[in-house]
């Protein structure tokens, strides 16, 4: 079946695009979950400035539409195994983005010789990951700027190592 999107690396022209998607996903996404103040805290986590070192540091794609749009992004990185974030704007919803961009940090993941991974979920998400597989191993707060943005830290074993 053909996807309706193309995966590729992202570059430093995408800041503007990661930003954006980021920010909407957050605050459309997690306003049920969380107070105002942890949605802005956690929208002001994204430094612009960092973005060329992160996308150095970690493997870092997006998901691109047909029309050219960046829809949604992935990062993770193996050395420490985190799946750092997993973004799908709203205009993103509903092309299984999110299932098909963690299914690819997964393979990254197996191929690497990795027998598990992690990631800190926000609380909107939890339900999400564990459809996928993903188990609840603690919950705990990250904080930002002195405000502490609750998460639940799962993890998977990565089949077939």
């Amino acid at each position: 079946m053909d996807r309706p999107f193309t995966i590729r690396i992202a570059k430093p022209s995408d800041v503007d695009d990661v930003h954006r998607i980021h920010t909407t996903a957050i605050r459309e996404g997690t306003a049920e979950a969380y107070e105002p103040e942890v949605v802005e805290v956690w929208v002001d986590a994204f430094n612009p400035e960092n973005f060329p070192k992160n996308i150095e540091r970690m493997e870092f794609y997006v998901a691109e539409l047909p029309d050219g749009r960046i829809a949604a992004f992935l990062a993770f990185d193996l050395a420490t195994t985190e799946i750092d974030s997993v973004y799908v704007a709203p205009w993103g919803h509903g092309l299984g983005l999110g299932s098909f961009l963690l299914g690819f940090a997964e393979e990254k993941g197996r191929l690497a010789g990795l027998d598990r991974m992690w990631l800190d979920s926000s609380l909107n998400a939890v339900g999400f990951y564990a459809k996928h597989g993903w188990t609840e191993v603690q919950r705990h707060a990250r904080v930002r700027k002195g405000v502490k943005i609750p998460v639940v830290k799962m993890e998977k074993t990565l089949e077939g190592c």
